[in-house]
């Protein structure tokens, strides 16, 4: 006789089995990308190593609905506690075009699509990117980029980067300000990612 309890039972197990596989090999899935970024809360003195940056908030948004490696960019030297000190410093690089060296390498050779997101500092780059740019070839790549700024949305970033990686496709993903970075909620960081990846 058939036992219609039993097979109801192991259908419904078959199937938690199923989401759990699925599950697992989703989870294993090969990242695709990689999302490199720079937070300057990581990289003055007094910052907060735990604490989650804004342009680091943006990038781990990316990575999450993109499946990518996530990468950050560190100093070797902390900038001031101070940020008109920092301001001040970061100009100062950039007008002498300084290279500044990264605190670890971040190696990004192996991936064809790459999301690159930093502050938008006088216009242009942190300096420790001018390190990033030269320690590997970035010819035939796809860089995606995307700033947080307090009002100078791309600046010349997009030019500079461009001139700094020759080869590569560099284009514009999102610019997001400050305060948005820092004030929107879940859904609406999700929202704003989705909008900007679905324009690609």
């Amino acid at each position: 006789m058939f036992n219609w309890r039993k097979a109801i039972i192991g259908g419904v197990m078959a199937i938690a089995a199923l989401g759990v596989s699925m599950s697992s090999a989703l989870a294993a899935a090969p990242q695709n990308a990689a999302v490199v970024y720079y937070t300057l809360l990581h990289n003055r003195l007094e910052g907060d190593e735990n604490g989650i940056g804004k342009t680091q908030r943006v990038a781990m948004e990316i990575a999450k609905q993109t499946n990518s490696q996530l990468f950050e960019i560190k100093n070797v030297d902390k900038y001031p506690a101070a940020y008109g000190d920092t301001t001040d410093q970061a100009r100062d690089e950039l007008d002498q075009k300084v290279v500044l060296p990264m605190a670890e390498p971040v190696d990004v050779s192996a991936y064809k699509d790459i999301y690159i997101g930093m502050p938008c500092w006088w216009s242009s780059y942190p300096r420790v990117f001018a390190s990033f740019f030269q320690s590997q070839d970035f010819s035939g790549k796809n860089i995606y980029v995307f700033v947080t700024h307090g009002g100078s949305r791309y600046g010349r970033i997009i030019n500079d980067m461009k001139e700094a990686m020759p080869g590569a496709n560099v284009v514009p993903l999102l610019e997001m300000y400050d305060s948005d970075a820092e004030d929107y909620d879940d859904a609406e960081m999700t929202e704003a990612v989705q909008e900007a990846l679905g324009k690609l």
